[in-house]
Order: C-alpha cells, then sequence, then structure tokens
C-alpha cells in the first residue's frame, strides 16, 4: 500500500533529481523509495565480521595442533 509525504528539499537537488528520473525514465518518487530500501536492508544485514565476532570460541586443548590433527585425520 502506498502512502503519500511531503518532503522539503532544496531546490537545486530536486532539480538535478528530476533530470535523472528523466533520464533513467522513471520518478522522483521511485529513486526516492529505491534509496530509502537500499538504507533499511544496509540496517538489517549484519556484516561478516559481526557474525565471525559472534561465533563461540571452540572447546579445543591450547597445544592441540590443527594442521597436524587435520593430516594425521585425512591423510592415512
Amino acid at each position: 500500500m502506498k502512502a503519500r509525504v511531503n518532503l522539503t528539499l532544496d531546490r537545486d537537488i530536486l532539480s538535478q533529481v528530476r533530470i535523472l528520473a528523466e533520464k533513467r525514465k522513471t520518478s522522483v518518487s521511485h529513486i526516492v523509495e529505491s534509496y530509502l530500501r537500499s538504507i533499511i536492508k544496509k540496517q538489517r544485514g549484519q556484516s561478516v565480521i559481526d557474525i565471525v565476532e559472534g561465533l563461540k570460541k571452540p572447546d579445543l586443548p591450547e597445544d592441540l595442533d590443527l594442521k597436524e590433527a587435520y593430516y594425521k585425520k585425512h591423510l592415512k
């Protein structure tokens, strides 16, 4: 469902957006809506760094050599 919104913009910005909309064969409303959607999408997503930092540290012995353990398991 669509809703109307009144925005106050600098005249130069509005003029440039109208030219851009005409070049893209779309409307100013569509450009504004697309921009707002992109902001919302960025807010929802987590970065890979945030995900990795949130992972639980595995309970492994401190003296365990992971490389050696891998080769022992896979190169028998």
